[in-house]
């Protein structure tokens, strides 16, 4: 043997510690998050600012970031597409949040793509709230792209957006190839016909989602002729009858007639084993259609 070689013990890694990492992460996020609002003129959310150097100086790590344009600090100051980009820009390789809420603000398409390029490579997140921002389809689909690529967000709120067709279609395509999510709310989105229709048909077959909210889409509702809103209400019953996964289902104010009832949705419900709340509040429904689903009224929300 030559005299050069000799054992040696293989090198063990040096383990990182997370806490330590994301410690570390909180104050490169406070860093470069005043740095970016002084870079693009975005007023600093004084708020944000004291909790993220409070959660430092006492070593904790915060695990949610919410910021409701409802709350007083933010009320005449709400987050728009500057203060979504200044925000998005400074947890980029800087995230150590598994809740974001940014629910209430006046964040627009542009907003929507930075979240959108965020969500992208984010590992972290598992909850995202962007309900009654001013979202519209393109940035609706953007968005529901983004879930594509994402394994990691189990529930997306973009509810009261009006994302429309184009963003209610990429959401269909998006739960096409995403096993992540379990909750998705797509309340009063403007959703049109086909994107109900194409959601419904999706979910036929995925078992992963829970909750799902198609509720509120009245302004969509109202313009459609009843046979264009029985043709939705066909698709869903079909998808109620199919699906094994969904257990909290959202339908309120989606025109469901006595008809569609006893004829489409109360049979669908009847053999679902899975639902354990069913929304259907201010829905057309009589009390012909009502007794069609007494049966499963002790898992089931009835209209009232």
């Amino acid at each position: 043997m030559d005299s050069t070689e000799h054992d040696t013990l293989p090198i063990e890694p040096v383990s990182k510690d997370p806490a330590a990492e994301d410690s570390i992460h909180v104050i490169d996020f406070l860093d470069e998050y005043v740095k970016q609002c002084t870079i693009k003129k975005v007023k600093v959310i004084e708020s944000l600012r004291t909790y993220l150097q409070t959660s430092i100086d006492d070593g904790y790590i915060p695990k949610s970031l919410t910021l409701k344009g409802s709350k007083d600090d933010l009320r005449e100051n709400r987050i728009d597409d500057n203060g979504a980009y200044v925000i998005f820009r400074a947890l980029n390789n800087n995230c150590y949040l598994t809740v974001i809420d940014l629910s209430y603000n006046e964040i627009g398409d542009k907003g929507a793509s930075y979240i959108a390029e965020f969500i992208k490579t984010d590992t972290r997140v598992k909850r995202f709230i962007l309900k009654s921002n001013n979202i519209s389809q393109q940035g609706g689909a953007l968005l529901g792209k983004s879930l594509m690529v994402n394994d990691f967000i189990q529930e997306f709120d973009i509810s009261y957006n009006e994302i429309g067709h184009l963003g209610g279609m990429e959401f269909a395509a998006t739960l096409q190839v995403n096993t992540t999510l379990t909750k998705l709310l797509l309340s009063h989105c403007s959703l049109s016909t086909d994107a109900l229709i194409a959601l419904s048909t999706v979910l036929c077959s995925t078992r992963t989602i829970k909750t799902l909210c198609l509720s509120n889409n009245e302004n969509n509702f109202s313009r459609l002729t009843q046979s264009c809103i029985n043709d939705i209400i066909m698709h869903v019953s079909h998808m109620v009858k199919e699906n094994r996964g969904v257990e909290r289902l959202g339908l309120a104010k989606s025109g469901i007639s006595d008809f569609m009832m006893v004829q489409y949705l109360a049979p669908a419900i009847l053999v679902n084993h899975r639902i354990a709340r069913l929304d259907l509040i201010t829905s057309s429904l009589e009390m012909e259609a009502c007794p069609c689903v007494r049966p499963c009224i002790s898992k089931s929300f009835l209209p009232t």
